[in-house]
C-alpha cells in the first residue's frame, strides 16, 4: 500500500488534520481526468493539485485565443496561439511539483474509450451533451466517479454521477447534563446512497422538478433553456460530424464556430432556424415543463444563446470551488458529494443542489427504501427476540445457580495472587479450620494460605 513521504506529510500538514492521513493518501493514489481547461475546468484544476491529487491527467487541445486569456487567470498575452494544455502544464507543475501531472493535447471526441476507462475519475468541462453523455456511460459502465460542468455566461452547473458510493460522516451528539468544558462528541457514520445516469436526470418529470424547484423560477427557466440549446447543439454537432478534422481548415476552433452558430440561430435565415424550432417544440411537448413554474424563459434562453461556450471568471472561479470539493468527497469517502445536480445563477447568488432522475428509476429507488426498511424491520424484531430469550437464559441460570449455592459453605483458596472460592459440602469445615487456628507449633508459609478441607 502507497504511503506518503515525509515532504509531502509535512507539505500537507494542515490538511492532514482536517481530514485525516487515509483521506490524503486515497488523494495521492488516486487517477483523475481533466476534461477540458475552459469553464470551471482550470479553476477545478487548480484545487486539486494544491490538494495534492497524485496523478492527474489533462486532456484538452484548444489554443489560447483572446476570449480565453480574459477570461482564465494563468493565461497571459504571450500564450496567444500556443495549446492551452502546454501552458497549463508548465503553470501548474510549478504550483505543486509533488504530483504527477501530465497533458494530452487530442481531440476528446477522437479518444477510444479505454483511455477513458484507465482513471478513477473523469471530469467533463465545458463540452457538448453528447460528450458527456458518451463519457458518463462509459464511467456508469464501469464503476468511475463521472463529473460534469458548464460555465454559460452568469448560469452554470455541474452534475455527478458516482453509481452507488459508501462515504463516512461525522454528526454531533450532544451530551446530556454536561458542564460548561465538556463538547458534545463526535460521532462517525457509514451510508451508501445511488447517483444515476445522466440520461436519467435529464428525463426528470416536471412533478419532480417542481417540488424541487418550488419558487425558483429563474432556475425552472434555466433547465427549460438548457434542455433546448443542448439538444440543439448536439444536432448542429451531428451535422457537422462534430468538426473534427475541420477545425484547421475553418481557421476556428469547435467552440467559436457554435458559438457564432447558436448566436444566430433564432434569424429566419440561419441554416439551423428549423433545428432551433423542431428543438423548441420538442422540448415544449414534453410535458417536463410548465410556464405557470418559470419566469422569463425567453429572456433566460436568449441570454444562453448570446453567451454559448463563454464564460466569466467569477462564474469559473465559483464552481470550479464547488467542483474540487465534491471531488474531493469523493475520493476521500468522508463527505457526502453532490447528489446529483448543482444548479448555479452568479446574479441572483444561488447554487441549489437538486436530486434528478428519470420516473422509473425514482420508482425503483422508493421499492429498494421500502424492502430495506421492512428488512431493517424484520432485523430489529428478530434481535429482540432473541435477546428476551438470552434474558430469560440468564435468569434462569442465575436462579438456578442461586439455589444451588450456599456462600457460607464457600472456602477460601489463595495461591500468589488468585483467589479462589471453592464450594465444600464438608460438614466438618468449620471444626477443622478451629483446630488449625489453635494449633501453636504449626509453620506458617509465608507464599501460600490455603484453607480448606
Amino acid at each position: 500500500m502507497a504511503t506518503l513521504t515525509a515532504e509531502e506529510t509535512e507539505l500537507y500538514d494542515r490538511q492532514i488534520r482536517a481530514w485525516g492521513f487515509d483521506a490524503q493518501r486515497r488523494m495521492r493514489q488516486s487517477k483523475i481526468l481533466v476534461v477540458g481547461l475552459d469553464g470551471a475546468g482550470s479553476e477545478t484544476l487548480k484545487n486539486l493539485v494544491l490538494a495534492g491529487l497524485g496523478n492527474i491527467t489533462i486532456l484538452e487541445n484548444k489554443k489560447v485565443n483572446d476570449v480565453l486569456i480574459e477570461t482564465h487567470f494563468y493565461l497571459q498575452s504571450e500564450h496567444l496561439h500556443q495549446l492551452m494544455a502546454d501552458v497549463a502544464f508548465t503553470y501548474f507543475s510549478e504550483m505543486n511539483p509533488m504530483i504527477k501531472l501530465s497533458k494530452d493535447t487530442s481531440d476528446p471526441y477522437e479518444k477510444s474509450d479505454d483511455f477513458y476507462q484507465s482513471f478513477d475519475v473523469v471530469i467533463v468541462n465545458n463540452f457538448s451533451r453528447f460528450l458527456q453523455l458518451r463519457l458518463d456511460r462509459i464511467c456508469n459502465a464501469h464503476n468511475i466517479g463521472f463529473f460534469s460542468s458548464r460555465s454559460l455566461g452568469s448560469y452554470g452547473y455541474i452534475f455527478t454521477d458516482l453509481q452507488r458510493h459508501e462515504y463516512q460522516i461525522e454528526l454531533m451528539v450532544k451530551t446530556v447534563n454536561k458542564t460548561l468544558d465538556e463538547e458534545d462528541e463526535k460521532v462517525s457514520k457509514i451510508e451508501t446512497a445511488t447517483w444515476y445516469s445522466l440520461r436519467s436526470a435529464l428525463s426528470v418529470s416536471n412533478k419532480a422538478l417542481k417540488k424541487q424547484l418550488r419558487k425558483k423560477e429563474n432556475l425552472m427557466a434555466f433547465v427549460y433553456s438548457l434542455q433546448i440549446c443542448e439538444q440543439m447543439e448536439d444536432e448542429i454537432l451531428a451535422k457537422n460530424k462534430y468538426f473534427v478534422g475541420a477545425q484547421k481548415a475553418a481557421k476556428k476552433s469547435r467552440d467559436a464556430q457554435m458559438t457564432e452558430i447558436m448566436k444566430g440561430v433564432r434569424d429566419a435565415k440561419s441554416s439551423y432556424f428549423q433545428v432551433f424550432k423542431n428543438t423548441e417544440l420538442k422540448v415544449k411537448s414534453s410535458k417536463q415543463f410548465d410556464e405557470k413554474t418559470m419566469k422569463d424563459e425567453n429572456n433566460v434562453l436568449n441570454q444562453l444563446l448570446s453567451v454559448w461556450n463563454l464564460s466569466v471568471c467569477p462564474s469559473n472561479a465559483m464552481l470550479g470551488g464547488y467542483l474540487a470539493n465534491f471531488v474531493m468527497f469523493y475520493v476521500q469517502k468522508k463527505q457526502k458529494p453532490l447528489h446529483n445536480f448543482l444548479l448555479f445563477d452568479m446574479w441572483n447568488c444561488e447554487a441549489l443542489e437538486v436530486l434528478m432522475r428519470s420516473e422509473s428509476d425514482e420508482k425503483q429507488e422508493k421499492e429498494q427504501t421500502q424492502q430495506q426498511q421492512e428488512n431493517d424491520n424484520k432485523k430489529s424484531n428478530a434481535m429482540e427476540i432473541d435477546d428476551d430469550e438470552d434474558d430469560d437464559v440468564v435468569q434462569s441460570a442465575a436462579a438456578s445457580k442461586n439455589e444451588s449455592v450456599d456462600i457460607s459453605k464457600l472456602s477460601v483458596k489463595k495461591s500468589d495472587d488468585v483467589v479462589e472460592l471453592d464450594d465444600s459440602e464438608d460438614d466438618d469445615i468449620d471444626t477443622q479450620q478451629n483446630k488449625k487456628e489453635n494449633t501453636n507449633n504449626a509453620a506458617p508459609n509465608d507464599d501460600v494460605i490455603v484453607l480448606s478441607d
